[in-house]
């Protein structure tokens, strides 16, 4: 004991107590307060690392020199005599006690700020963190807020989206989920997601809370968890969007990188700001139906006109205008509704010639007009690979006949948002045209299997499941899935290249003859069927003849998913059909 006595008469455990208590003021301070002041990511570890280096400092010094009111003096080691005399009692061991508490509470605070375990740590592949973003829970009295903790839970998923190195699950899977009484470890599974991000809004009068959690997946443990009580105006609540993605990303031990925008461009006041936030709230409808009834749309438009009459030189609500607008394209309405969504969108972008959702938009846009040079052109400018630009890169890429690039694109957007059935088919169709088979064959049986759990049509897949399987010789396996489709559809042309390919020619012709008394254009089965069976003069007059009723209709139409056709690229009728539909040169040859 004579050593803890020295210590406590050099007061080295007093001078270690208060030097812990300071150490951990300064970190909260610096942790909390640096991100507003724009100080950079690594000063708060530049202040863990000086204060671990600084304690044995303290420590010693304490031991060496004394501070008393007439300066600084060194200690002299006390005779032994005295301090054995002296007891060892209770205020000496709290004192102890005391230090020791402290130094284990700041050691935890330093291993929860610089050294996260690296089993909290769940990399993918190429090194990104998987993260999905739940829809907030409206707290408020008023069930019509819903929209506005749907809006902040929105605006937060797209600055975490912005961080190269996470991978954010789109809001479209990750709203799905809403309302759903699966465990946490379930609903990351579903998203294939390893952290979740959730939260809830209590709005009342001027004022919100904001809560938001991180939650690890595996372990179902809190990593993170901040109350924000904020008056409801645009700095402030794209203050709290900006703080949580900085959390977030610190605590998964990710960097913000320059150019990882997290704040876009704030509107000129709330009311632009709740309009669009009300608006995008019918947009998650229209997505969830894929399409809808005139009204929804209509409403949409009205609540984004609302936020452009409130704030004209916004361009989120300009952009979000245009692409309720491109939503809505149909056929009865496509040039009037094409060129409103066309000039919102160009507004967008002359108000911020930077903002990604804009171009992407435009890609589309230029893309169901046949502009395809202008389509790439858009897409170039995206450098933010988020669902909807990878799902556009790939729509474009299958009108290109690019079909490796397009599955590549596929798989992203797909990862991007797993509950996606539309991506996942789309996806499924483009192993098919790029000759994967065998990768087609296996993923088509998964995608059918997990169909069958919803409403979207499992048999859709059946014509490339036939095809791909009577490519790779699997005759008796494709001639079974034939036979159910001949059996029970009635619509018998999509499975007019399986017959063909299999060699049953006459039931092929029959299917060909059908159509062409029909007035309906199926421009991918039929110069494919045609092509196949080796008829290139009634292939290729099937597409003139499309090309000049409904060009649109033949540009997205992957009429040469089949190699057969994309075969074809040696006559100059089909390379011309090619150049009239605008298909760059460069994309016009052979497979």
């Amino acid at each position: 004991m004579p050593f803890l006595t020295e210590l406590k008469r050099r007061k080295v455990l007093r001078a270690g107590g208060a030097y812990l208590v300071a150490v951990w003021v300064l970190i909260q301070v610096v942790d909390v307060v640096g991100p507003g002041l724009g100080a950079p990511d690594w000063i708060l570890t530049v202040v863990i690392v000086c204060s671990v280096i600084g304690l044995p400092i303290v420590l010693v010094l304490a031991w060496a020199y004394d501070l008393k009111t007439t300066g600084l003096t060194r200690s002299e080691p006390e005779p032994a005599s005295a301090v054995a005399a002296k007891p060892i009692g209770a205020a000496r061991w709290a004192e102890l006690s005391l230090f020791m508490a402290l130094l284990v509470a700041v050691a935890y605070l330093l291993t929860d700020k610089l050294l996260l375990s690296a089993g909290d740590i769940v990399t993918l592949p190429d090194g990104r963190r998987s993260i999905a973003v739940l829809p907030f829970e409206n707290l408020s009295s008023d069930a019509e807020q819903q929209y506005f903790a749907d809006g902040i839970a929105e605006e937060i998923l797209n600055a975490l989206a912005t961080v190269q190195e996470l991978r954010v699950t789109s809001r479209t899977s990750s709203f799905a989920l809403r309302d759903s009484d699966l465990s946490t470890r379930e609903i990351a599974r579903q998203l294939d997601a390893d952290y979740i991000v959730e939260g809830s809004v209590r709005r009342s009068g001027d004022t919100a809370r904001i809560t938001v959690q991180l939650i690890q997946a595996r372990s179902d443990g809190h990593l993170l968890s901040e109350n924000y009580d904020v008056n409801l105006g645009v700095s402030e609540l794209l203050d709290v969007q900006e703080d949580v993605a900085r959390r977030i990303s610190d605590r998964l031990q990710v960097r913000v990188l320059p150019g990882d925008e997290l704040r876009d461009n704030p509107p000129a006041n709330l009311t632009a700001l709740e309009h669009y936030l009300d608006g995008k709230s019918y947009l998650r409808v229209i997505e969830t139906l894929s399409g809808g009834p005139d009204q929804i749309y209509r409403t949409a438009i009205e609540r984004f006109e609302a936020s452009i009459a409130a704030d004209p030189n916004w361009a989120p609500s300009r952009q979000a205008l245009g692409a309720t607008f491109h939503m809505w394209l149909k056929r009865d309405n496509f040039e009037d509704v094409w060129q409103q969504s066309y000039e919102q969108i160009q507004q967008a972008l002359r108000i911020d010639a930077d903002y990604q959702p804009a171009w992407v938009s435009l890609g589309y846009l230029q893309l169901r007009k046949q502009k395809f040079d202008a389509a790439l052109d858009a897409y170039d400018k995206v450098d933010v690979p988020t669902r909807n630009a990878n799902w556009g890169k790939a729509i474009l890429m299958v009108a290109l006949s690019q079909y490796d690039r397009a599955k590549d694109h596929y798989r992203a957007a797909w990862s991007l948002d797993p509950l996606s059935n539309n991506i996942r088919v789309q996806y499924a169709v483009a192993l098919v045209c790029a000759s994967a088979y065998g990768e087609a064959i296996e993923f088509i049986e998964e995608t059918r299997a997990d169909l069958r759990a919803t409403d979207y049509p499992t048999d859709w897949l059946l014509p490339e499941l036939a095809y791909a399987h009577a490519k790779i010789g699997n005759r008796e396996t494709a001639g079974q899935i034939v036979d159910k489709w001949l059996v029970e559809e009635e619509f018998r042309l999509p499975i007019a290249p399986a017959l063909a390919l299999l060699g049953r020619r006459e039931e092929a012709l029959s299917i060909l003859a059908d159509t062409d008394k029909s007035d309906n254009f199926f421009p991918g089965y039929y110069p494919g069927a045609a092509a196949i069976l080796g008829d290139r003069e009634r292939a290729i007059g099937y597409l003139e003849n499309t090309l000049r009723e409904s060009p649109g209709l033949l540009a997205t139409s992957q009429f040469h998913c089949y190699e057969e056709v994309r075969k074809l690229a040696s006559d100059p009728r089909y390379t011309r059909v090619l150049a009239n539909l605008g298909i760059p040169e460069e994309y016009r040859g052979t497979d």
